[in-house]
């Protein structure tokens, strides 16, 4: 077993994705598990949205999204209804949360993982796509901290 990670910029530009696909295919044998981290500058935006009133929200929202959505496009040349309607899911739940704003400490960090969450989502397709098999595993689904 091989743990390969990614930051942000890595996952960020067709480009990157494609040194990611080709450096997860090299490493098949030693069945790799790939973490990445959020799309370069979406965790910024996801910490403005927790102090930002409704209205903006909404704005960056959407920006989110249409970063996931072009990220896709530009590696696939399509939006696939599937990779469309989860990312679309995320900003639902998302809104939901923020619409809670609670003062909980883990408020702010089940903010800012949707970062990670879409993206590792995104990767896990991407692999697919490729011909690679992947499975999206949330690190919040299986590991429980304060």
């Amino acid at each position: 077993m091989i743990i390969i990670k990614f930051g942000g910029t890595s996952v960020s530009t067709k480009k990157n994705i494609d040194s990611i696909l080709k450096i997860v295919k090299r490493n098949l044998r030693n069945n790799p598990i790939v973490v990445v981290s959020a799309l370069s500058g979406v965790t910024d935006l996801l910490l403005s949205l927790i102090y930002s009133p409704k209205p903006e929200q909404i704005g960056t929202l959407n920006e989110i999204r249409k970063k996931h959505f072009d990220l896709v496009f530009d590696c696939l040349g399509k939006l696939p209804l599937e990779i469309k309607m989860n990312i679309g899911q995320s900003i639902e739940d998302l809104t939901k949360l923020l619409d809670r704003n609670t003062q909980e400490k883990s408020f702010r960090d089940e903010v800012i993982s949707y970062g990670e969450i879409m993206s590792s989502y995104i990767i896990t397709q991407l692999l697919n796509f490729s011909k690679i098999e992947s499975k999206q595993i949330i690190a919040s689904k299986i590991i429980i901290t304060d």
